[in-house]
């Protein structure tokens, strides 16, 4: 009540009670969304560095783009489904099946709700003998809370549970169908990772001898075997050479502008006359730049020179270093430097198979082989975190993250209501804000809505990288796995304080004066029964600004378009920070897929409740299908491809999204005195816990490790022997792979590249001069032999 007050002082004591807000919201959401379109139809071409991003960072020829103003709608809901899986991988399929089948549920469900529950509601006879001011009316008349207690009407929702059941299992069963049949094509495919398994605890800190002892195992297919090292010194050394390189960029670019500038101003320059040379101060008190230079703290050196001399030390430092380290692995001795993590690979994805499956060694926990991640999805600095410690790290991170749960939207609350101006104003220090309370109702009136709105935004903002950045203390050992615990977090947020708060609040608080003052069993129960589906108006209004306005503007991508035109203005000097400006990043599956269930958990909810939502939930999975498989298929760039593992996690929450339908539903028979529906809806519990479980452990591992035929050909699926090659270089660390630089021809060249960017025809030139030199976002990271077709090689060999 009080965090009520503080957002609005004088709140209306006559609240809407009847839906008909809505048309005001649908109203305002769809000149939002159309508005969304038509800008975004008009800018999809002309600013092909935001709405095309990824066919920018891959070079694909732009002639495959969508053409027209709405063309690229027919573009995106034509492509298949293969061809999605081949050119973008598992997680994005499997994400876009996941909302179409919610659509299809949604669908399915709409034919049954509409002709049948509306009607059965429509006939309730809850007003009858209740005054007028507490009579259920408008849009509430065409849900539960016009069925009066113990009617036989309730039958009604109780068939429609079963039937909304029924079409969730099959359409779920069928969509892990789908992702059996691919994820086993995934595991038959010649990428890195079906070569090897990896190893999270092992004693053995040789890689030759560990390489030894699965030759025994399994003559002639090793390939090589890799142990992840404690390499921090190296790391900084490396970090220190990125640096020196960078500024020698930067040294390139400022001699050629001022070469320019002096030819500008004496362009008959003499014979002999070298012209001006950058150069800058070096030793202490560098900042005070003349006067140290007088004290002699400092002196004026030739940049180029310098940094020039600085990059070529620091590449012997790193090579001698990385020499000296594999001369120590080749011995074959046992290095204190070794992690209890380690690759091995095979040539051919059988054997790997096998082994990421086979119990080595001849004590528990000896040798726990996996199924071995990407290359590219290995954390490296958490190889180094041992399992004790993990396992502490652990407790910590999961104290971290109930506070987020529990108390994150509590605060948000907070935030917002000290986000109104009267309130601010009375903090010392603030008064000065009390004059905004004096200006037009207009202005006050955008201020004081603002303020809430953008704490709330901000905080949203910032949630999935704070969850991220916590997570990342645990210690896991790749990206997916950090990112399902992202995904676990966010939507257990978004589950507890968007549904479960909000139910509660708005079923229970809201009647909390009457429940005082009308104290018997019988009011108190009579209340709950009509508050609950009350609740439906607000999710309404949700689902219906999720779907138009936040859809439209996710469309738009205004904040990747500021913040690229904000870096490419004030923050990017070199040709390669022009490259990682224009990079819009992977697509955020943790934080799409979240959304996507709050909303399903919200449409299982209320479908037997209050029909009416279910048509703004078609609307919701139908638009984000189309706007999400944009983005996937045009802007996001994919870092690695998990395989599709998260869906366990997804299958699982969608299944207690039911569950959670189904109690709520037996619940509120039992509040309406309708003790035959709690005991008809009571074993769908027990059905759908047991579907749940009987799935997840019969795809478990088909999903995990593939079908393995006895009259599969093993040739299929061995490397050639120009391949093995790459297989031994895939999972080195960074700090042991070669380091990647540029020549000084290469940065003198490129140093023409680094003027200002006013065209997107100028940042095609510079993407197409970086993919010519194959100069990767990140030098050191460690590069996949066998690449999914999702991120191609830079270079110009046929790997497969």
């Amino acid at each position: 009540v009080v965090l009520h007050s503080m957002s609005d002082p004088s709140p209306d004591p006559t609240p809407d009670k009847d839906g008909a807000g809505i048309s005001t919201t649908v109203v305002f959401g769809v000149l939002t969304l159309s508005g969304c379109l038509l800008a975004f139809s008009l800018l999809r071409s002309r600013i092909k560095g935001v709405y095309a991003a990824r066919y920018r960072r891959l070079s694909i020829p732009s002639e495959r783009l969508p053409s027209g103003m709405f063309g690229w709608i027919k573009q995106v809901l034509a492509y298949k489904d293969e061809e999605l899986f081949r050119s973008h991988g598992l997680d994005a399929l499997m994400y876009s099946l996941h909302l179409r089948a919610n659509f299809v549920i949604a669908f399915l469900f709409v034919l049954v709700a509409f002709p049948c529950l509306l009607p059965a509601f429509w006939n309730g006879d809850m007003n009858k003998d209740r005054p007028s001011e507490d009579a259920v009316k408008g849009i509430l008349l065409f849900s539960q809370a016009n069925v009066e207690q113990g009617s036989s009407l309730l039958f009604w929702p109780v068939a429609g549970i079963y039937v909304f059941t029924a079409i969730t299992i099959l359409v779920t069963k069928r969509l892990f169908d789908k992702f059996l049949a691919y994820r086993n094509e995934v595991t038959h495919m010649k990428l890195t990772r079906n070569f090897a398994v990896m190893i999270e605890e092992t004693n053995t800190k040789s890689a030759k001898r560990l390489a030894q002892q699965f030759e025994r195992l399994f003559p002639g297919r090793v390939v090589t075997a890799t142990v992840a090292y404690h390499l921090e010194d190296l790391h900084h050394l490396m970090e220190h050479y990125k640096e020196a390189e960078r500024q020698l960029e930067y040294a390139h670019m400022n001699q050629l502008k001022l070469e320019q500038a002096s030819f500008e101003s004496t362009p008959l320059r003499g014979v002999g006359d070298s012209g001006p040379v950058v150069q800058h101060w070096e030793g202490k008190f560098t900042f005070l730049g003349p006067i140290a230079g007088q004290f002699g703290w400092a002196r004026k050196v030739n940049s180029i020179d310098h940094w020039s001399e600085r990059v070529s030390f620091l590449r012997d430092c790193v090579e001698d270093s990385q020499r000296r380290l594999q001369t120590l692995i080749e011995s074959g001795d046992e290095l204190d430097l070794a992690t209890r993590v380690s690759f091995v690979t095979f040539k051919d994805t059988r054997t790997a198979r096998i082994a990421s499956q086979t119990v080595i060694g001849q004590h528990a926990g000896e040798l726990e082989t996996k199924p071995a991640p990407d290359p590219a999805d290995v954390l490296w600095k958490g190889l180094n975190i041992g399992r004790n410690q993990r396992i502490i790290r652990g407790i910590f991170v999961n104290i971290a993250f109930f506070f987020i749960v529990a108390f994150g939207g509590a605060s948000v609350t907070f935030l917002q209501g000290l986000a109104n101006l009267e309130t601010l104003s009375r903090i010392k220090g603030l008064g000065f804000l009390d004059w905004i309370n004096h200006q037009s109702s207009f202005i006050r009136g955008i201020v004081t809505d603002l303020l809430p709105a953008l704490v709330l935004v901000t905080f949203m903002a910032l949630l999935s990288p704070t969850i991220a950045y916590i997570s990342s203390f645990h210690g896991y050992h790749t990206k997916s796995r950090l990112a399902k615990t992202v995904f676990q977090i966010y939507y257990l947020f978004l589950a507890f304080n968007v549904f479960f708060v909000s139910t509660i609040s708005g079923s229970v608080l809201g009647v909390l004066d009457d429940i005082i003052h009308n104290f018997t069993f019988t009011d108190i129960v009579r209340l709950l029964s009509t508050s609950l589906p009350q609740q439906s108006l607000f999710f309404m209004n949700y689902i219906i600004v999720k779907t138009f306005s936040e859809q439209g503007w996710s469309l738009l991508q205004i904040g990747f378009m500021f913040v690229r035109w904000f870096k490419l203005t004030f923050m990017t000097v070199t040709a390669k920070e022009r490259a990682e400006a224009g990079d819009p990043g992977p697509f955020e599956y943790p934080v799409y897929y979240s959304n996507v269930l709050l909303m399903w958990t919200l449409t299982a909810v209320y479908a037997n409740m209050a029909p009416l939502l279910l048509g703004f939930s078609v609307l919701y999975f139908g638009v984000c299908y189309v706007v999400h498989r944009y983005l996937i298929l045009y802007v996001f760039v994919p870092d690695m491809d998990g395989g599709g593992r998260l869906w366990h996690s997804v299958f699982r929450r969608t299944m207690v999204g039911l569950i959670i339908a189904q109690i709520t539903l037996a619940g509120l028979f039992g509040i309406k005195e309708f003790p035959f529906g709690s005991t008809l809806t009571a074993p769908l519990v027990a059905v759908t816990v047991g579907y749940t479980f009987y799935m997840s452990r019969k795809y478990r591992r088909p999903t995990l490790y593939g079908y393995l035929s006895p009259d599969e050909e093993i040739s299929a699926e061995t490397v050639a022997e120009e391949e093995e090659l790459d297989l031994q270089r895939s999972y080195v660390q960074p700090e042991l792979q070669p380091i990647n630089s540029w020549s000084f021809d290469q940065l003198q060249s490129d140093a023409h590249l680094n003027i200002k960017v006013d065209t997107e025809q100028d940042q095609d030139e510079i993407d197409s001069r970086m993919n010519k030199h194959s100069y990767s976002v990140d030098a050191l990271s460690p590069g996949s032999a066998l690449s999914v077709p999702l991120m191609p090689p830079r270079s110009a060999s046929n790997r497969p």
